[in-house]
Parts: C-alpha cells; structure tokens; sequence
C-alpha cells in the first residue's frame, strides 16, 4: 500500500486531463487534437494511470471506446482533481474579490435568449476575468453535455427528468405558467375569461407542443404540457412537436393547431399576431433550475453564475403574464 502511495504522488495532474479529456471525446485522436497533445502522448498519459491504478480504464474492443466501471469512477475523481485545480488557480491571489476563470453554461433556447445577455452584461461589471460562454441546445442536450463535461452549469426545466438525476445537484430559478397561443380568430379567442383558458377547453383540439417525436419517451420524459393533461384525465391530440419556440409559433399561425408551451417561449419569440393565453390548471407550470454534476465541486466562479442566475430567475418570475396579456415585454 506504501508504494502505491509513492506512484500515486509521482502522477502528474496531465494524466488526469487526459483521462477526461478521451472519456469526453470517445478516442485518444480527438482527445490529444483537444488537448494539443501528440496521441502517443495521451495513450501514455491513459496507461500511467492503469499501471498505477492496477485496472483497465478503457474498452478499447469498442468503437468508439468506452469506460471501464473502474474508469467511470477513475474519470469522475479526474474531474474533481482537474476542476479543483482549475479553480485554484484562476482565484488564488484575485484583487479586490474578483473572480477569473471560465465557466460554460447550457441553456434551451427560450432561457437563453431571455437572461444569457443580461448574465453577461451584470458578470462584466462584477468579475471582468470571469469569462462565461453559452452552450445551447434542447432539454434532453442538456443533460449528456454536462454529464460528459462538456459544460459546467445547465439551465433546464425539472421536468423532463435527466436520466442520470442521481449524479446531478440543482437549485431551482423560476416558475412560469403553460399558455396556450392561437390565432386571432380562434374559437377559443372567444371563449377565454379574463384572459385564461382551462385545459378543458382544449381537449379535442389539434395541438403543438415542445418536445421532440424522433426520442423514444420514457418513464421521466413527458413535458409539462403533457403531464397536465395526463393529471386532468385527459388525452391530448399532438400533431406536430419542436423544441424551437420561433417554429411552434409559425405552426400555429399556418393553422396547424393550438400552441402550448411556457411563457418564456412565448416572450421570446417574435408572436406573429398570436394571442397568448394563460392555462389554469393543476401541474400548468414550467419549474426551472439550474444543474450541475454532483461530482464536480463547486468553486467561486460557478457560484458567481448561480447567484446571478438566481437573480435574474427571481426578476422572470416577477414578470409573470397578467391575468390578460397578448404578448408580454420585458419591464
């Protein structure tokens, strides 16, 4: 046990980098092409760490490769080391409490649109050597970037659930409500009183909704809309479904059927002469958080992001739709 101690203090923090580095990319060429390293250099650096750690950290019988058990739990202490390290470096000594460093966030499109810029503009004034970059992609994107490492913050609804919940920790940012959005001459124009709409009332019609049909459903994976409708006793008709809230609205205005999302989308998007209606109901919320993977401690830097978040998730929720609203702005 005492020489393995020995081997384990002789083991250089690039070994680690270069663990992560093929457990994020898939092989040994595009981790050592990301890590401008030679791949003779990143295979070494991969088999320093099974001699010393007595185990095979890759499938290498796989196309691509994959992990190991051992190199999965190997590959989640290397990010603790690298981000540990990383941390350190970018705030030990800062002036005056000023953070430096980088941070990746990820984002659906309706969030980021709605606090990505204002995020930036507030972290410039705060921290000038905090650098922060968007990475934005559907829900379910979501999740396997910040699995991987690919980012290290996600902005995402609570629902659907990431498939790998039990390796992440979240902090929730706001709540919105689910609206309905038709065209000015729907029937349904008519019949919405003070400015909402009952789930009832859309039972039979033709619906748009978020999500995205070419991924299987799972246990976890409905929509807000859909577990509404669901908590109601209801079967709701989905004709078409996009994780695009630009094109939800164009379906609705070609007359393809009645929009349901969350606000936010609505808010974000360029509504066509739509209107927007509140949906009262059990479960029409959109609850959101913001992730991160529960192996990766978190330093300065990322609470800096989280605070502001927090903030800025606070400001949305005071924004919320009044009882009759066309097209919500920004106060």
């Amino acid at each position: 046990m005492h020489h393995l101690s020995e081997q384990l203090a002789q083991l250089r923090v690039d070994r680690f980098r270069s663990l992560v580095a093929v457990a994020r990319h898939g092989s040994f060429s595009a981790a050592a092409e990301a890590l401008r390293l030679s791949q003779p250099r990143v295979s070494t650096h991969v088999a320093d760490l099974e001699r010393v750690f007595r185990t095979t950290l890759f499938d290498r019988s796989c196309k691509p490769i994959a992990l190991t058990e051992s190199g999965r739990r190997l590959t989640d202490y290397a990010r603790r080391i690298v981000d540990i390290l990383d941390e350190a470096q970018h705030t030990v000594d800062v002036p005056s409490g000023r953070l430096a460093g980088a941070v990746v966030v990820g984002m659906y499109p309706s969030a980021a649109a709605a606090i990505f810029p204002q995020l930036l503009a507030d972290l410039a004034v705060d921290h000038p050597g905090l650098q922060v970059s968007l990475w934005e992609g559907a829900t379910l994107e979501l999740d396997g970037a910040l699995l991987s490492g690919d980012i290290d913050l996600a902005v995402r609804a609570t629902v659907p659930a990431p498939e790998a919940r039990t390796r992440f920790s979240a902090i929730p940012l706001w709540s919105e409500p689910l609206v309905a959005v038709v065209r000015p001459d729907d029937e349904l124009v008519g019949g919405a009183e003070d400015g909402r709409l009952r789930l009832g009332d859309l039972d039979g019609r033709e619906l748009i909704t978020i999500g995205n049909p070419a991924v299987p459903s799972r246990g976890t994976g409905s929509y807000e809309s859909q577990l509404a409708f669901a908590g109601a006793g209801l079967q709701p008709t989905i004709t078409q479904q996009t994780n695009q809230p630009q094109t939800l609205l164009a379906l609705v205005a070609a007359g393809v059927g009645v929009g349901v999302t969350n606000w936010l989308a609505v808010r974000t998007a360029d509504d066509l002469g739509l209107r927007a209606f509140t949906i009262v109901g059990d479960a029409c919320r959109r609850e959101v958080s913001i992730w991160w993977r529960t192996s990766s401690p978190l330093g300065p830097i990322h609470h800096a992001v989280i605070d502001r978040c927090r903030r800025l998730g606070k400001r949305l929720a005071a924004e919320s739709p009044p009882t009759d609203h066309r097209h919500p702005q920004p106060q």
